[in-house]
């Protein structure tokens, strides 16, 4: 029986410290011996996915990745993650929720604040999990966003949020910095010498399709 593996970033990138770069996986290695080669242009894994299933861009990930929290809800969707945000030499880069073991009561009182700070605007937050959170928007005033896979470790600056007024969600980001960073629970964390959860990361625009085709090949 034929099995398609998906490995995001397997090949280290031409930076990478000697021991990544050197570090062997036998059985891996085995595998991919064994298997059939094809070389495809995609958006990264989650585009090829989305590709292969027919469904078209932009993909609304955030509506996907809601349904398979166990709660498909009608409307338009965008991930509001929490990360950390980190000055670095000349930068402001982006960490993901990979760094910051998100407790749920943490997550609750967050998105409590959110949800209390653009409750006016039409905003409805939830988090079914503690790392990923979601945010249903009016019709009309959805923005194009980068994936936060894309936006991980770079400088965010030019890759924040473009269009979807009458919002401006680049000062949506800074309002949201503002109520998470003066949060008691990100003094908690700090006092403890975890990473404050000090930003959202809005990115997955749409609605949930009405159907998804069945992979191609």
């Amino acid at each position: 029986m034929p099995l398609t593996l998906i490995i995001p970033d397997l090949l280290p990138p031409a930076d990478a410290p000697a021991q990544m770069r050197e570090a062997r996986l036998p059985a891996l290695e085995k595998a991919l011996g064994r298997s059939e080669i094809v070389r495809a242009r995609s958006d990264g894994a989650y585009g090829w996915l989305a590709a292969e299933f027919g469904v078209a861009a932009p993909v609304p990930f955030a509506a996907i990745a809601l349904a398979g929290e166990g709660e498909p809800r009608e409307g338009t969707w965008l991930r509001a993650d929490p990360v950390h945000l980190r000055i670095e030499r000349d930068l402001v880069a982006l960490h993901d929720a990979s760094i910051l073991d998100v407790e749920p009561a943490e997550a609750e009182a967050l998105v409590a604040a959110l949800q209390g700070l653009f409750r006016e605007d039409g905003l409805e937050f939830t988090a079914p999990s503690p790392s990923r959170w979601y945010v249903r928007v009016p019709e009309g005033a959805v923005p194009q966003t980068t994936p936060l896979h894309a936006a991980v470790g770079r400088d965010i600056f030019t890759l924040l949020p473009r269009g979807g007024a009458p919002l401006n969600w680049r000062s949506m980001i800074t309002e949201s910095q503002m109520v998470l960073s003066a949060h008691e629970a990100n003094a908690h964390r700090e006092s403890t010498g975890r990473p404050a959860i000090n930003s959202v990361w809005f990115w997955g625009e749409g609605a949930l399709p009405a159907a998804v085709g069945q992979r191609r090949g």
